[in-house]
């Protein structure tokens, strides 16, 4: 009997590790670098070039985005850099659009990212991509479509994720 339940405890946690979110929470440092936290405490840099900003994590806890600080480019000489999005789930992957990303956001818990794009007055066009293959799935443009008529995944209010308090923060 006890060698039957340290064998049912020994499944259990495998099981229970598996589905734990790999990442707990995403910030930025002070030179502007991505860094991100796993369920032990362990910190992570993911990037090493600086001036990012905005790092959100997606309410599964398995990718994170984030884009280059407004602060620190040039906008009239940014070569596309303010209209990058990043997202990283073990794999750092790159989604453009013009001039400028204004906000991004998830959407069904991290499979699909809202972006905002467009000048910085006007204006623009949203689009929602798979954030694994990022294949645009929708977009609309706001000049043309009233707030009341915006599909369900342009409120830009999905969640982010976050592991609380943990034993080795």
């Amino acid at each position: 009997m006890p060698r039957l339940l340290l064998t049912l405890l020994t499944l259990f946690s495998v099981a229970v590790a598996a589905n734990a979110a790999p990442f707990c929470s995403a910030s930025v440092d002070a030179d502007g670098n991505i860094h991100l936290r796993s369920p032990a405490g362990v910190d992570q840099r993911i990037t090493d070039d600086g001036h990012y900003d905005a790092p959100l994590l997606a309410a599964n806890g398995a990718i994170v985005a984030w884009r280059r600080s407004f602060n620190t480019i040039n906008i009239e000489d940014d070569h596309g850099e303010l209209g990058a999005l990043y997202l990283y789930d073990g794999t750092t992957r790159v989604l453009h659009c013009e001039p400028v990303l204004r906000d991004f956001w998830f959407v069904r818990d991290g499979a699909q990212v809202g972006i905002d794009c467009g000048g910085l007055h006007f204006s623009g066009i949203e689009r929602l991509h798979d954030a694994q293959t990022l294949a645009e799935i929708d977009w609309f443009d706001q000049s043309e479509t009233p707030p009341e008529q915006r599909p369900n995944w342009a409120d830009g209010a999905g969640s982010s994720y976050n592991c609380g308090t943990l034993a080795n923060p």
